[in-house]
């Protein structure tokens, strides 16, 4: 869901709306997702904790890998950009103060992501391969 928003969605925003419309269309699809994201993740964790086999104790730490990432980049990356684009209400733009600063956290924001997203089709890639 975070690939497809981020890597398709957001560009198809940015080229047909407003910069700073698409900013919090953007940020709004993120945060949603985000949350869903969260909520699998703690479901998933839930299973395998469930589960006996000694095995799915070794799939556990991706799980948990993708909620810190994902909870670190909506609670605290994504409040700290929220927080520098109220302080320009008409979007911010590369003219602003803190310009270098919101690019280099959403930088960050969109390294996480691509991790998160690295470890589940990894992730994904080890439980089918023992199933095998």
């Amino acid at each position: 869901m975070q690939a497809t928003l981020g890597y398709l969605v957001t560009p198809l925003l940015f080229a047909k709306l407003d910069s700073k419309t698409a900013g919090d269309l953007a940020a709004f699809l993120f945060a949603f997702f985000s949350y869903v994201v969260m909520f699998f993740a703690l479901l998933s964790l839930l299973i395998l904790y469930g589960a006996s086999s000694v095995g799915r104790s070794l799939a556990r730490w991706p799980v948990w890998l993708v909620l810190l990432f994902t909870a670190f980049a909506h609670f605290v990356l994504g409040s700290w950009m929220a927080e520098i684009k109220a302080h320009y209400p008409q979007g911010l733009d590369k003219q602003a103060a803190e310009w270098v600063l919101f690019m280099q956290i959403h930088g960050i924001y969109q390294l996480l992501y691509l991790v998160v997203f690295i470890v589940l089709i990894g992730w994904a890639w080890r439980l089918m391969q023992n199933d095998k």
